[in-house]
């Protein structure tokens, strides 16, 4: 059920006593009912009941099965279908299938930091990303940014990532003042290249690595889940279209490891 929707349906119940009943399987954090009740003030006098496949005393024994073997074999599916959690991973997501949350622990003292920062315009936001690579694995232990950052503010949102003053910053070349503002203000930055074909590249270089985000990043978990592909409207197949939302964070993440493209599908071949 949309926002609109909402907005529509619940001024028009007008008769006292009147009851509005949700029964839903949440699909992603964001979906409007969802929102609605999972908060720690919901709307006065809702009753929110949280009812598992525990609580029913008639779940059968094929059903179990199924569950079982759903757990064993794709466990974030098995937690959207069987626990009610909002969905991790699905087919839509651009970055299906390589990432998950946990602790990031400290980089060891060879690893080359990796920083990227998207500026943002108007009503997006301005993002900035730590990262590192050890071996095939992609650690992001780092955030920062968010909407309406002045750009006399940008230095110390840029500070709030640990020792990026002492690594080079790859940034959003469409802002090249930008850019030499933040060179003046002590950062060692330069333009990302872009070009055409850049974002497929930077999206499959991040996708041949298994991801692994610190819970604290939040943003960037946020965009891992949301950054999707196109769907056909009439048919429901997804399309090898990507929908551009959801990806300031992301784009900082593809402008720091840009450069190491080549090398790296070089080494596929």
């Amino acid at each position: 059920m949309s926002q609109t929707s909402l907005d529509i349906l619940i001024p028009t119940i007008r008769e006292d006593a009147s009851e509005i009943w949700f029964s839903y399987n949440p699909r992603f954090d964001d979906d409007p009912v969802h929102v609605l009740f999972n908060v720690d003030d919901p709307p006065p006098r809702a009753l929110i009941v949280d009812c598992q496949y525990w609580d029913n005393p008639w779940f059968p024994n094929v059903l179990k099965e199924e569950m079982d073997y759903c757990k064993v074999k794709d466990f974030d599916k098995y937690l959207h279908v069987w626990e009610g959690k909002t969905v991790q991973q699905s087919d839509e997501q651009v970055m299906h299938g390589c990432w998950k949350i946990e602790p990031v622990p400290d980089p060891p003292a060879n690893a080359i930091l990796k920083y990227g920062v998207d500026w943002g315009f108007s009503s997006d936001p301005m993002a900035v990303v730590r990262s590192w690579i050890q071996d095939r694995t992609m650690y992001i232990d780092y955030e920062a940014g968010g909407k309406g950052v002045k750009t006399v503010d940008l230095a110390a949102k840029l500070d709030e990532v640990p020792d990026i003053r002492r690594w080079p910053l790859v940034g959003d070349s469409a802002r090249p003042d930008t850019i030499d503002y933040v060179r003046d203000a002590g950062f060692k930055i330069h333009g990302a290249k872009k070009g055409k074909g850049s974002i497929e590249d930077g999206i499959e270089f991040i996708k041949g690595h298994n991801v692994i985000i610190d819970p604290r990043c939040k943003e960037v978990i946020d965009e891992f889940i949301h950054y999707k592909y196109k769907k056909d409207p009439h048919t429901g197949k997804i399309l090898p279209i990507i929908v551009d939302a959801s990806n300031h964070w992301i784009d900082s993440l593809r402008y720091s490891h840009e450069g190491g493209y080549t090398g790296f599908f070089e080494g596929l071949i």
